[in-house]
């Protein structure tokens, strides 16, 4: 896979994306599935699917023009749609929208099995 969707690029792994969020105060925006999110986040970034991608997007535009993307490889399609609709959506002061995006599988960190009931 290319690390560029609709030239929008691709934090490759934690380090990266942590580096992003402390050093150069990027916004998480999290547009996976009600189903996926409430099974965890990341930097409690709010959820924005498709239903509601303008609305939360324009939110956090207003507040800085740097902004993250968390998707799934399950859920490409979204992603995808979720990064047309940022590109085309009018900035509120001319800035350039400086976008990322982050697979969650690729960053999450692994939670604790269990071992009571052996997950």
């Amino acid at each position: 896979m290319d690390n560029t969707i609709y030239g929008c690029r691709k934090i490759q792994d934690k380090s990266s994306f942590e580096k992003l969020i402390n050093e150069k105060s990027y916004a998480v925006l999290d547009v996976r599935s009600p189903v996926e999110y409430r099974n965890g986040t990341l930097m409690e970034a709010p959820n924005a699917t498709l239903r509601n991608f303008t609305t939360e997007f324009l939110k956090t535009r207003r507040l800085t023009n740097k902004i993250i993307l968390i998707g799934s490889r399950e859920e490409l399609r979204e992603l995808e749609s979720s990064i047309k609709y940022a590109y085309n959506t009018p900035n509120p002061d001319a800035k350039k929208t400086n976008l990322s995006y982050v697979f969650y599988e690729d960053i999450q960190t692994p939670q604790p099995k269990d071992k009571k009931r052996g997950r």
